[in-house]
This record gives structure tokens, sequence and C-alpha cells, in this order.
């Protein structure tokens, strides 16, 4: 048994990198696990929102309190704060750095550190360096880049830290945008998703309608799919209906989605549905969609392909690695969705090909392959 160190800002954002963190303790439930964090943690919630099932006897909390600080930055302009897990996981980094001669090993599931003893990272997307990124596509206001620095001063990282780390990532995409700032050879693990309640009806049962998953937020781009659909049935295809399944917010944007649906009779909008009801409405319906572009992984369409859907995605992001790369599934705009979607729908025997080459891709991100790998690191890392 080993002495592991995991660190984690807050469990309670319920996102991707929070499911990596849960399933990366239950995973390492043999050795003795400590989490660091600055959140209370319900466990019971977090077991079933991410059907786990942790005991206290698997980890011990180390709940670091940064209260004071907190209030202090969240006086700061709102773009700032609403980065204020930068910060969260800056601080984490910083006190945890000091104390490497007490673990065998650190496990960070929110991103690089300035760890340097032995340590595994997962690199969602890169928090620091971000104006090294190739092609400049995440550009972001002044103010936060000088927040950015701030917090890589807190946390005291160097791109140095990374050298006797065993860096990995969610996606192909990310690992080359990683490998390009940093100068490493990250390891491509996808991340864990929970596909115990897909169970995919028969083809022939499903109907012909299409499901687009997340957030209804700008980045999104769910006013755009709208328009994708909506074309698709001026194309001759009448009958095909659009199912946004996404949480409720108070923002402009969902109230404009949601305006849509009540005009459009061929929209159906799901708020705040539960797993099972997600599964039961990705399960029976034909295709999915896609709308966001430069996706770190795309938890979303991994749901999708889960379900038996044949998904539409941007050409652009780690989503391409979920689609195996089929140009016929990767639209650039609007124009290219609609043309594409409809050489689908023409064409039965293409989508059989698509099913069958889908269809292998689902275990590949389930939560027991993800728990395997890294059980399966650890043991290597531990004995290097």
């Amino acid at each position: 048994m080993s002495k592991i160190a995991v660190l984690h800002p807050n469990l309670m954002n319920k996102g991707g990198a929070e499911s990596v963190c849960v399933n990366t303790i239950e995973a390492l439930r043999d050795h003795e696990v400590h989490l660091f964090t600055i959140s209370e943690i319900n466990q019971a919630e977090l077991d079933q929102y991410y059907n786990t099932n942790l005991t206290d006897s698997d980890f011990k909390i180390h709940k670091l309190d940064w209260s004071v600080m907190a209030r202090g930055y969240r006086l700061i302009d709102e773009a700032t704060a609403k980065n204020l897990h930068f910060l969260e996981h800056a601080v984490i980094d910083r006190i945890v750095s000091s104390q490497t001669e007490q673990f065998d090993m650190y496990i960070n599931t929110n991103g690089e550190c300035s760890i340097e003893g032995n340590s595994i990272q997962y690199i969602h997307f890169p928090k620091y360096h971000r104006d090294e990124i190739p092609g400049n596509f995440h550009t972001q206001p002044y103010t936060l880049d000088l927040f950015h620095n701030l917090c890589r001063t807190v946390s005291g990282f160097k791109k140095d830290n990374l050298g006797n780390a065993y860096p990995i990532t969610n996606s192909m995409w990310t690992k080359n945008i990683i490998d390009e700032i940093y100068g490493v050879d990250s390891t491509v693990i996808y991340p864990p998703v929970d596909i115990s309640q897909f169970n995919p009806e028969p083809w022939s049962s499903k109907s012909e309608n299409f499901v687009t998953i997340g957030r209804i937020t700008p980045d999104k781009n769910v006013l755009e799919i709208i328009k994708i659909i909506s074309r698709v049935r001026q194309s001759g295809y009448e009958n095909i209906g659009l199912f946004i399944i996404g949480s409720k917010t108070n923002s402009s944007y969902f109230e404009a989605v949601k305006q849509k649906a009540e005009k459009n009779s061929f929209i159906t909008l799901f708020t705040d549905v539960n797993r099972g009801e997600l599964a039961d409405i990705v399960c029976s319906q034909k295709f999915g969609i896609h709308g966001k572009s430069n996706e770190h992984f795309g938890m979303a369409v991994a749901e999708l392909v889960a379900g038996g859907a044949i998904p539409f995605v941007p050409n652009e992001g780690g989503q391409s690695n979920i689609v195996q790369n089929r140009p016929e599934l990767q639209y650039d705009n609007i124009q290219d969705a609609v043309k594409k979607i409809i050489m689908v729908l023409e064409d039965n025997q293409k989508q059989n090909l698509l099913r069958n080459q889908l269809s292998s891709q689902r275990d590949k991100f389930s939560s027991e392959r993800y728990k395997e790998n890294i059980q399966s690191l650890v043991e290597k890392l531990m004995y290097r």
C-alpha cells in the first residue's frame, strides 16, 4: 500500500475534472489516499452524481482554509471572479508542494502544478502560458492574462516542473497543445464517462431526431444548432426534430433558446433532467449534434456515442477523436453541417458503416476503462 496525495480544489463543481478526481480516488482505494481540497464535500451527493461508491475509509480529506483570501478576490471584476478556480488551484499547489516528502506519489486531477516529486498531472487544458497556444485561438481579456500570471506566481509553477512529472490529458488535440507549450510527451487517457445507463435501442426502433447535450450558453452554439436542423428540415426532411438537453439558467442566451423552442414545434427543450432521463432520450434517437469548437474532450459527444447515436461535431477540438476523425461527421460552419447531415441521412449504408465504427469507441470512454488505466499507471510509476 502506497501513500498517495490527490489534489483537487472543489469537487462540488460536478464537471468533467471532478469526475476524473472521484474516479481516481475510487480506483486507488487499495492505497492510502489523501485528498487536498478547499471545498466541503457531500460524499453521498457525489456518489449519486457520478455513480461511484466511495466510503470514508477510501480516503482522508484535508480541507484547506482560504476563505479570507477568497472573499477578497470576489471583490474583483466579474470576468476574473468567474475564473477564481485558477487561484484555488494555485493555492493548493503552493501548500501541498511544500510537503513532497510526506507522500509516495502526488496526483493532481485539475491540471499542471509545481510539485517536483513523483507525480501524475491530469492536464485538461493548460492553465498557464496560454499566450503560447499554437494558433492563438484562446484569446482572453488582458485582465485575465494578468490574473493567470498572478496565479502562476502564487503556485510557483515553472515549465521545468513537468520534467519529472507524468503528464496525462484527455485527447490528442489537447495533447498537441500541451506538448507544444511545455516540451513534454504527454499521454492520452480518456476521462471517465459513466455509460452504465446507456443501453441503445435497436437502430430500427430509434427516432430520426437529433440530440444536443450541454450547458445552454453561447460557447455551446445552441442557436447555431437550431439553424442547422431548421435548414435540414427545409431541405426535405420535415420530420426531423431536435432535442436540447441542458441546464436552465437566468441568462439572456437561455431565454433566446427557450423562445425558439416555444415558437418551433420541432424543438423540444429539456432542462435539469436526471442521468437516467438523459440516457433514455439519447438511446432512443439516431443522431446527435455538438456545437462547441475547440472542445478539450467532449463529454457530451462521448455520451451520444454511448447511446448509439451518430454525432456531428465541429472539426476543431478533442471531439474529433471520439468520432474517429471521420470527415463526414465534422463540419466547418452551418452550411457545411447541413450538407454533411443530408449526405448521411440519404445513405443508409453509410449510416450502418458509421454506427459500426462508432460502437467500437463506446468502452474506450467508460469509467471502468479509466480506472484500469490509472491503476496500471500508478503501479508502473511507483516502481520506476
